[in-house]
């Protein structure tokens, strides 16, 4: 409790009538003392104490109060100390002799009482973090309650003394806030450097593309390399949403050697010219429970190191897969018949100028680095990722002797799930007929002509709105003839959300696929009651789509067990 202003009262009128009232109480005692009477001195002993407590009660700084255990087991407010009065917004009369059901709604009268009854069974002081929702509004504290007992043994009362930590806490979560903006600007010059590859890579294919039909040439193989680099650039803002929390990381059972084969195709455009690139990756190796996305982060930042080692020097990068059989394996004393005890080595080395052992000390620290601009987390996200699949990152380095990364994931018994892009599935044209009609619903002009102009190929009938309103007006007049939308989240004009519902309105039997960037919890949560028949998320490619739609069309089930989600 804050101390009054100089202003508040006269202090010379007030510090007078104090030292007179200290006077008589001083004068009284005297007379008790000279008593011979031992009752009276009891009373005196007594009177002392209680002023001493009620002076500590009423000018600790820390929140007190009182609750007093009846009979019956229920709990009743004994009191507040000023303290306590300021924090929870509620006075020392406005509670006193309440049952605590009286004074504080149901949700929180639970919450408290579940705290007392913990202190009551303990038969001891119990100590805690919790966040109320007071009077005051939401308050944080760190609270102490102390049983006292009775001449007969009995709990009668519970001192409750607490800390008001809100001030504290909400400095914490500013400092955290600025901390993940930081952490967010660092992030950001590492996704636009590895963006920059992505987008070097699309261009170099481009261009050979171009080269190609300017020579009468088809150019499927650039095509196909243009569409795989713009997949793994809508994994790389998948990954960013993961970061931001309004995503997941999706494991899966892979093949190592495939993956780290993919994505040296990608990286080798960056890196350095004096580089000489050595790889061994053997195939038909157990499989490693992982996320795809994730996996590339951390080959792409290894050989980007790597890379980056070798400066303007002639010099080897090399990148392999092994497995590794407990027996070889220092980190295992399991049986080797198990695959789940095996593990796959996934390691980056190279003849670059090496660390010193300081700089290995600190390289899996967040935010250092050795370059004059930062790269991400670098190293520190590698590690994270790394532990969360269960694995673990070694490094052996020394100046001018180069540097060897070595990381160990965990087999599995599955066999890996294929991460080659299939062939879209031939047209199924029969006799020319329609394969059903589509409203398509998209803002994004150049997705809308593409994803219309290929169903059209695949002999879908389709209809196309670039925005909410126009939407859901184009369904109302069409609605008997639609067998399916394809309706995107986020539009102008109208919102997904609210175009669904008015679809849903017209025709509660409408199948409807929403799309969105967000993942499907996430996109579910957002639109609330309502339910789509299904759901793709971008950016998607053609095959998944049409399947998707020509189920739709079939009237075959698909969000059923997502109903409830």
């Amino acid at each position: 409790m804050n101390p009054p202003n100089v202003g508040d009262f006269p202090l010379e009128d007030e510090a007078q009538r104090l030292r007179a009232r200290i006077a008589e109480l001083e004068g009284e005692i005297t007379s008790i003392r000279g008593s011979e009477d031992p009752d009276r001195r009891n009373s005196e002993a007594l009177y002392q104490s209680e002023v001493q407590y009620k002076d500590i009660f009423d000018n600790i700084s820390i929140c007190m109060f009182l609750v007093d255990v009846t009979s019956d087991g229920r709990f009743k407010f004994a009191g507040f100390n000023p303290a306590e009065e300021q924090a929870v917004g509620l006075t020392n009369a406005e509670v006193s002799g309440k049952f605590v059901e009286e004074v504080f709604p149901e949700d929180l009268s639970k919450k408290l009482t579940a705290n007392y009854r913990r202190c009551l069974e303990a038969g001891a002081p119990i100590n805690y973090d919790d966040e109320l929702n007071l009077p005051a509004g939401q308050r944080y504290f760190h609270s102490n309650l102390i049983p006292t007992r009775n001449g007969s043994g009995r709990i009668h009362r519970i001192v409750g003394a607490c800390i008001d930590t809100t001030d504290f806490k909400r400095t914490q979560d500013q400092a955290l806030a600025r901390q993940k903006l930081e952490s967010l600007g660092v992030l950001a010059g590492g996704i636009a450097h590895d963006f920059n590859n992505l987008l070097g890579g699309i261009v170099a294919q481009a261009e050979l593309a171009e080269t190609e039909l300017a020579g009468g040439s088809q150019p499927g193989q650039e095509l196909q390399a243009i569409k795989n680099v713009a997949i793994r650039a809508g994994e790389m803002v998948r990954e960013l949403m993961v970061y931001s929390g309004q995503d997941e990381a999706r494991l899966e059972p892979l093949d190592l050697s495939r993956l780290v084969e993919d994505m040296l195709e990608l990286v080798k455009i960056s890196i350095s010219k004096h580089a000489t690139l050595i790889v061994d990756l053997p195939k038909n190796l157990p499989a490693v429970r992982a996320n795809a996305v994730q996996i590339r982060q951390i080959v792409m930042n290894l050989i980007t190191n790597a890379s980056e080692a070798l400066g303007d020097k002639e010099g080897v990068i090399s990148v392999t897969v092994t497995k590794v059989d407990p027996g070889q394996s220092a980190h295992s004393e399991s049986q080797p018949n198990s695959s789940a005890d095996r593990q796959l080595r996934l390691e980056v080395s190279d003849t670059g100028c090496g660390m010193t052992a300081e700089t290995i000390a600190k390289i899996f620290d967040p935010f250092f680095t050795t370059k004059l601009s930062g790269r991400g987390l670098g190293l520190a996200a590698v590690q994270g990722i790394i532990r969360a699949h269960g694995g673990t990152i070694n490094v052996v380095s020394a100046p001018g002797q180069g540097s060897r990364f070595e990381i160990l994931l965990p087999c599995i018994g599955q066999p890996a799930r294929d991460t080659t892009d299939v062939a879209l599935p031939t047209s199924v044209q029969e006799s020319g007929t329609i394969a059903g009609t589509v409203l398509v619903v998209e803002d994004e002009e150049i997705l809308r002509l593409a994803v219309s102009k290929m169903l059209r190929k695949e002999n879908f009938s389709v209809i196309e709105a670039g925005d909410g309103t126009t939407g859901a007006n184009l369904f109302l007049v069409n609605e008997s003839r639609i067998d399916v939308v394809l309706l995107d989240l986020t539009l102008p004009g109208r919102s997904g959300s609210d175009v669904l519902k008015e679809m849903q309105r017209i025709r509660p039997d409408v199948k409807v696929v929403l799309t969105t960037a967000f993942n499907q919890d996430n996109a579910l949560s957002s639109i609330g009651e309502e339910r789509p028949w299904g759901y793709v998320q971008k950016p998607y490619q053609f095959r998944e789509l049409i399947g998707l739609l020509r189920n739709a069309c079939r009237d075959q089930p698909e969000m059923s067990d997502n109903a409830e989600a």
